[in-house]
């Protein structure tokens, strides 16, 4: 019998069909990322966080899953500061490099259709990291669900779901090695407050709203 997204991924449904999440959906999925927490590690923290991030290289294999992306929340912040301060640092050479090396018992490249039944494809290219989905916690592993976009220059403009088994997960994080290499320390009072914002679940994948984070922290220390 075929999967369909909105039975086996609703978080992930609406970037594929006509479909509307309810609370209920929501809470069964915060309490599996709970019940993962001790399996995934670092990722756990990752896992709502990662939105219009864009994919640096993604490679997979019978048992190994690797996914390399630039960080866009961060890359919003460091633009923020750039226009904020009159920095002289080309916005187009930025990256914050997270890294994802997976051990998996199964990965598979998948579309959905118009009803939301899954077919398995051969791999393509994507370029933007969408979200992410706990699907499922066995003895086998831990089932995901990613969503990555492809620009019409490599496809018309689709959506292609990511379906791994993960038994484990090494998370590489480059993102402050980067900051530094671009700002040095100077300014790291604007990152420690982005992030505490950020741990609290608020939203600033979006530079106006990085460039009210930079404004409320300079009247603190004003």
């Amino acid at each position: 019998m075929k999967r369909k997204i909105q039975d086996t991924a609703p978080l992930l449904a609406p970037d594929f069909i006509d479909f509307k999440l309810n609370e209920a959906m929501i809470l069964s999925h915060n309490k599996l990322l709970e019940d993962v927490e001790g399996r995934l590690g670092r990722l756990h923290n990752y896992v709502p966080l990662l939105h219009d991030s864009r994919v640096l290289d993604l490679t997979t294999s019978a048992h190994h899953c690797s996914l390399l992306i630039s960080v866009y929340s961060r890359y919003a912040m460091a633009c923020a500061l750039i226009d904020k301060k009159g920095l002289h640092v080309d916005k187009e050479t930025l990256m914050f490099p997270l890294a994802f090396d997976f051990e998996v018992k199964e990965v598979t490249y998948n579309r959905v259709e118009s009803d939301g039944t899954i077919v398995p494809i051969p791999p393509e290219p994507v370029s933007v990291y969408t979200h992410m989905q706990i699907i499922s916690n066995s003895a086998e592993g831990v089932e995901l669900g990613m969503v990555f976009f492809q620009e019409p220059k490599m496809h018309p403009g689709k959506f292609v779901l990511l379906l791994l088994t993960a038994t484990s997960v090494k998370v590489t994080e480059k993102q402050d090695d980067n900051w530094h290499q671009y700002f040095g320390y100077e300014y790291d009072h604007y990152l420690d407050y982005y992030k505490e914002q950020k741990n609290k679940g608020a939203y600033v994948s979006d530079s106006w709203i990085c460039g009210k984070l930079i404004d409320e922290v300079d009247r603190f220390r004003n």
